[in-house]
């Protein structure tokens, strides 16, 4: 069991959080990154201007809250007016930017797949110069998108919170080591594991805390001690958990089996419906985080707390033994 309040717990977290900002300013410090995914999108940006003058490109997601990895996808959302006849078929409009595009570019932008039959279609694009992929989806001038709108959402959030990027930045490689970093590698889902980091924080970001500290609690919290089966997390109310019994008078879905999540600004969805195959896998990577990093915390009698080993993260990151299976007990 973690203790909170001694001196030795007191150093470790130090070290910690300085092992936190270092990885996070590794990444988003510098204004390479930051560049790097600015350039591409300004490309797209003239690449749909020379085509279609009037179409506008929006990025959302991780690239603009500064949340991702070097390897995270950059998500773009291309906004068409309605004069167009296609406006409505966003996989209809998704295949016409796929054909002016495989007819070959300056922009050195490569089309690698349509996903069509999403719910929210996507044609996924490879940026040569940069090597990073794109999802771009579309939408109908004067309709709502809601990766935008959760973006704004999450960027108002960040502004009161600024530990919210670098907790998930760091949680994200956490699972990439892992291989469970999307739906679709048996993981979740970028915004729910943000979801998770942010409402954790708002029931209990103090002046005082710091990024080690906040890590250790949000490990132990999601990995030993949430209840998943019976509680899910109410965005619209600040974070706050409740039965899922009693969010069942609000949502206009069956609430997840395992992890459930309130959407924000949509209080009858559940925004991790999509995740719950991977949401047990998760659940143990935590659990082994928490239990890696808590016996390294020196005794409270150690005269050498102030001397705390280095590269705990890297400890962290450290692949467990344990498999991952549906049949783990919550």
């Amino acid at each position: 069991m973690a203790r909170y309040n001694d001196q030795g717990y007191a150093a470790f977290t130090r070290a910690l959080d300085g092992e936190i900002s270092a990885f996070y300013n590794n990444i988003h410090g510098y204004a390479s990154e930051k560049t790097k995914r600015t350039e591409v999108v300004q490309r797209l940006r003239r690449f749909f201007t020379d085509n279609w003058s009037d179409i506008r490109v929006e990025a959302f997601g991780s690239s603009v809250t500064e949340s991702g990895l070097p390897s995270s996808d950059v998500d773009v959302v291309v906004v068409v007016p309605t004069r167009y006849s296609n406006a409505s078929d966003p996989a209809g409009c998704l295949r016409a930017f796929q054909s002016v595009m495989s007819n070959g570019n300056s922009y050195a932008l490569v089309p690698v797949n349509l996903i069509s039959s999403a719910n929210v279609p996507v044609l996924k694009v490879r940026d040569q110069r940069t090597q990073l992929t794109l999802d771009i989806s579309c939408m109908k001038e004067g309709s709502v998108h809601r990766g935008l709108q959760n973006t704004e959402w999450i960027q108002s959030r960040i502004r009161q919170y600024p530990s919210v990027p670098r907790l998930v930045v760091v949680l994200k490689e956490l699972l990439r080591r892992h291989q469970r970093t999307d739906i679709n590698s048996g993981g979740i889902s970028s915004y729910v594991l943000t979801l998770m980091v942010v409402g954790f924080v708002m029931k209990r970001q103090n002046t005082g805390d710091n990024l080690g500290d906040l890590l250790l609690r949000f490990l132990k919290y999601f990995g030993q001690d949430f209840n998943y089966r019976d509680h899910a997390i109410m965005m619209a109310q600040d974070g706050d958990v409740v039965n899922k019994s009693d969010l069942r008078r609000v949502l206009d879905e069956e609430p997840s089996t395992l992890l459930c999540i309130q959407e924000p600004l949509d209080a009858g969805k559940d925004a991790a419906k999509t995740s719950e195959r991977g949401v047990l896998a998760v659940k143990a990577i935590f659990s082994d985080a928490y239990n890696r990093l808590n016996r390294l915390i020196p005794a409270a009698h150690d005269r050498y707390y102030n001397t705390i080993r280095s590269n705990l993260l890297g400890e962290m990151f450290s692949e467990n033994k344990c498999g991952f299976t549906l049949s783990r007990p919550l």
